[in-house]
């Protein structure tokens, strides 16, 4: 339930998706079952992230990879990696990515986590650990794909992008990327990344904000021939 609602709701109805994940979190230690207290700690810890309670996201997920066998950790450690990132410690963002890079080298990975979900991360932490230079250029020499990915990726993708590239001062190419997520996400009603948009371009391309905030306008009425959402995976947003 918890991670259902993680998917689909707007920003400030996100806490009931992590108040049903801390309460499987007390379900799980009742259990005494360590694989399904991992699985909860991992999801109850990426819900705290969305709301903004970094320190918390990042204590739960260690906690989870420390219950996870290596060999099973899957998109464990991509989730510490984006918390860290968001805390801004560049020390455990660095090291928690290399473990993750190993992963989906190593081929462990497939099916759990890609290349392309791991360089938005990358891409992400690297802006919020204040190195938007490196992250324009990973932006630039790895493009990140508009296609044959899921609509959600495409959007949350579109919206990493013109975050690195607006911490890198080129607004132009941030306008784009902001407008490309924002159609992409009211077409698919994902408000999230819409705020998401709002947030990082009202500053600097208040027009885009502008843009952005009546397609989310739309989205909350429920605007007609909206689609219904598409079953995200745990590691999206």
């Amino acid at each position: 339930m918890g991670v259902s609602l993680g998917y689909v709701l707007p920003e400030e109805r996100l806490s009931s998706a992590a108040r049903w994940t801390g309460r499987a979190v007390r379900l799980a230690e009742h259990l005494d079952d360590r694989g399904l207290l991992a699985f909860a700690l991992r999801v109850h810890g990426n819900e705290l992230r969305k709301v903004e309670r970094p320190s918390a996201a990042v204590a739960r997920l260690h906690r989870s990879l420390t219950l996870t066998p290596r060999a099973d950790r899957g998109p464990a450690p991509v989730q510490l990696a984006r918390a860290a990132g968001e805390l801004g410690d560049l020390k455990l963002f660095d090291q928690v990515l290399a473990e993750a890079w190993r992963l989906v080298d190593s081929g462990r990975g497939v099916g759990l986590v890609s290349e392309h979900v791991l360089r938005e991360v990358q891409v992400r932490g690297l802006v919020r650990t204040g190195r938007p230079r490196l992250a324009a250029k990973l932006v630039i020499c790895h493009p990140m794909p508009t296609s044959a990915i899921p609509p959600q990726w495409q959007a949350i993708m579109h919206v990493t992008t013109g975050e690195a590239l607006l911490a890198h001062a080129d607004i132009s190419s941030a306008a784009v990327a902001f407008k490309d997520a924002t159609a992409i996400a009211e077409a698919h009603r994902l408000p999230h990344q819409i705020q998401r948009v709002i947030r990082a371009s009202s500053p600097d391309l208040p027009a885009v904000a502008d843009y952005a905030a009546e397609a989310l306008s739309r989205v909350r009425v429920g605007g007609a021939g909206a689609r219904r959402p598409s079953v995200p995976s745990e590691l999206d947003r």
